[in-house]
């Protein structure tokens, strides 16, 4: 059984990832390899990377070529290439800001599901940081928090009932998640140039409209969120929309970044 741990990373990630790969030694399944592409230039980094027995790919972000969601796009299916044309039989998606319990790669591949991940939560210290576990892929608009718009998230107190268990759902945060052979062959990673809506949601609805499950193994493991701020000052394109509801004026909106 050949497993690949694969993940896009930066200098941006230096102060989690010696802790991330002190996980990995721990590991109680020890038959994997550590695949990361790097999306900064920083040799000192990508020697880092390599001194921990990583093997080490570049992709360096152009901010004026493609936004980042395009870019994480394509460094995924950069490294879902490798792990399909090199016969592995899972692909572990494994962002380096996740710290994974020692036996996380041995309890995963024992559910034998499609693919399957564990819980955390989205977005770096807001007052907002749901369960990255979805109820489904459609954009929600909420009228009484507007702070709460977006995607249809499972609740804390979901991930407390259900804790320990072994449960279907729509999808779970694609930064930790264990994908068998059978799906990665059939499911790349990509989003659109313009409509910037996240890759991850872009791989479930492919996943689920070509009939393969999701499966969430409700115990949360840490993360920590990289800051995003420095990306989102290089960024070059923006996508501005509106809603509008009711008897709302359209024309009279605010662009929203």
């Amino acid at each position: 059984m050949k497993v690949l741990i694969a993940a896009p990373t930066s200098n941006r990630h230096d102060y989690v990832i010696d802790e991330w790969f002190e996980c990995l030694k721990k590991q109680t399944f020890k038959d994997f390899d550590v695949l990361l592409i790097n999306t900064k230039k920083d040799d000192d980094y990508a020697k880092k990377l390599r001194g921990h027995g990583a093997r080490v790919l570049e992709n360096i972000w152009d901010p004026e070529k493609a936004n980042i969601l395009v870019h994480l796009a394509n460094v995924r299916e950069q490294y879902r290439k490798v792990a399909v044309n090199e016969g592995y039989d899972y692909l572990f998606n494994l962002d380096t800001d996740i710290l994974l319990p020692v036996d996380g790669v041995e309890e995963l591949i024992g559910f034998d599901k499609d693919q399957v991940g564990f819980v955390v939560h989205v977005f770096p210290k807001t007052t907002y940081q749901p369960p990255c576990v979805f109820k489904h892929g459609r954009v929600m608009m909420n009228q009484d928090n507007p702070k709460r718009n977006g995607l249809g998230y499972y609740s804390w107190s979901w991930v407390s009932k259900y804790r320990g268990q072994l449960k279907r759902v729509y999808g779970t945060g694609l930064g930790v998640l264990l994908v068998k052979r059978k799906v990665f062959l059939e499911v790349p990673f990509r989003t659109h140039p313009t409509f910037r809506f996240g890759e991850d949601l872009w791989y479930y609805a492919e996943a689920d409209d070509k009939g393969f499950e999701s499966w969430c193994y409700v115990k949360r493991v840490p993360h920590l969120n990289a800051n995003w701020d420095e990306i989102t000052k290089e960024e070059k394109s923006v996508m501005r929309m509106c809603f509008a509801f009711g008897k709302t004026d359209a024309t009279k909106a605010k662009w929203v970044n």
